[in-house]
């Protein structure tokens, strides 16, 4: 029998919408975390901020409405 066609889009839409959850909780439940190593990695972000870069500032355009002003 299988469902009416009028609800295939709607079956269709939810068995992507499963699958895809799968695809990606899955992986999420198998990844390895060690609660150690990850108070270790934050201790050391808080202890040595990366040295920061000078920014280059970038003034807003300004278009020339006088062509003959250059």
């Amino acid at each position: 029998m299988g469902p009416r066609e009028e609800d295939n889009g709607l079956f269709l839409l939810s068995a992507v919408a499963l699958v895809c959850g799968m695809i990606a909780f899955v992986p999420w439940l198998l990844e390895p975390t060690s609660p150690v190593a990850s108070k270790g990695a934050q201790r050391v972000a808080y202890e040595r901020p990366a040295p920061q870069e000078p920014v280059r500032v970038i003034v807003p355009f300004t278009p020339n409405t006088v062509p003959s002003q250059r």
